[in-house]
């Protein structure tokens, strides 16, 4: 599937209007609490959710049309959407509508292999007719998956964001799961030990190195320990001690950090044919230390050459580890969200003297507060 090149979002959340945003291969966020990131990271989760049929479902339980459409229902009445990849290789459009507790399809639109100028989509909605197929509207379930070219819907079900954040006693990732919940690595990272026994028997030296890296990060840390099993067990994710490779220790056994930085380096690191085609990551440096960071940043800059990432992140130190152009600043203005990439021209000598962290902490960036 193509790079995704430009998207226009007008009317969701604290999105009123971003209008033929570019999107790099790297794509990190900043910005206060509340300005708008996790919202930006959702709206590829909704597509998620339409290109799975379960949109009408999602839509319930996130709150109906008042939490998703722009101030409310009554303040927008529907959300239009436009996706652009390079090259025009494809290009989708759709627009939702609010129906009492529901949304419905405005309208929805793919063009496969050819170019559609963006300046067709007129304010908060799109033409009736003009290139493209039309694949109706009105209904609470998108058509696509019924008429995309092969791949193109798979990507966009792929789509889904990572936040591993609850890594308590009671969490997820520290609990036994079946051994056959394998097939993706889940956005809370809740099934890593049945994903990891998978690539240690499917993926040798993809696990080899997630391993290593993990060591790299870790330095107590020795190996994964996986019991004999079968599909109808449960799995947890047991391990050994570098320093005592005979004890066998378990997930309560591993801090919070150590377990996020596990999830974080599988999901970076795993093939890239079980990887989605855009990775979203909320908020990937929580708990986790300087050096840790740093490594994370030399990972999504290696999945990069293969994939588009999208991260939302707090992290000072991580902003410092990519290029002014991989940087958009988020704030808000009236409510809504606005979205600036960086430029490098424009910060003239500062880098010279400071880390982009560091300027961002400043405020020279902005991003810092809500305006």
């Amino acid at each position: 599937m193509s790079t995704l090149d430009q998207v226009t979002i007008c009317g969701y959340k604290t999105i009123g209007e971003l209008r033929s945003f570019r999107l790099g291969r790297i794509n990190v966020l900043i910005g206060g609490n509340g300005s708008g990131k996790s919202n930006f990271l959702g709206f590829f989760h909704l597509l998620s959710e339409l290109a799975n049929e379960t949109l009408r479902v999602h839509v319930k339980q996130t709150g109906g049309p008042d939490a998703l459409l722009a101030g409310g229902a009554k303040a927008t009445s529907q959300m239009s959407v436009h996706l652009a990849f390079k090259g025009g290789v494809d290009q989708y459009r759709f627009s939702l509508v609010a129906a009492s507790q529901d949304l419905v399809f405005g309208g929805e639109w793919f063009t496969p292999m050819k170019p559609v100028s963006l300046d067709d989509m007129p304010p908060m909605g799109f033409p009736l007719v003009g290139a493209g197929t039309s694949l109706r509207g009105g209904g609470f379930e998108s058509l696509l998956p019924g008429r995309y070219r092969p791949g193109f819907g798979e990507s966009l079900k792929s789509w889904r964001k990572y936040h591993f954040q609850d890594m308590g006693r009671l969490a997820g990732p520290r609990k036994s799961v079946p051994v056959r919940d394998d097939r993706v690595l889940k956005p809370d990272g809740s099934n890593i030990a049945p994903y990891l026994f998978r690539l240690s028997r499917g993926y040798p030296d993809t696990y080899r190195r997630i391993v290593q890296d993990v060591r790299f990060a870790v330095p107590h840390f020795g190996e994964f320990r996986f019991p004999e099993v079968d599909r109808a067990d449960k799995v947890s994710l047991e391990w050994s001690p570098r320093h005592d490779p005979d004890t066998t220790m378990g997930p309560l056994e591993m801090s919070d950090g150590t377990l996020r930085y596990i999830c974080l380096t599988t999901l970076l690191l795993q093939p890239p044919k079980l990887q989605p085609s855009l990775i979203l990551i909320d908020e990937p440096e929580l708990g986790l230390h300087p050096f840790a960071i740093t490594l994370l940043a030399e990972m999504i800059g290696a999945v990069a050459d293969d994939k588009q990432v999208i991260v939302a992140t707090q992290s000072a130190q991580l902003v410092s580890e990519f290029d002014p152009a991989d940087i958009i600043v988020t704030e808000t203005e009236d409510g809504m969200t606005t979205f600036n990439r960086l430029d490098e021209s424009q910060l003239g000598d500062w880098l010279d003297a400071y880390s982009l962290g560091d300027l961002w902490l400043m405020n020279h960036l902005g991003g810092r507060r809500a305006r």
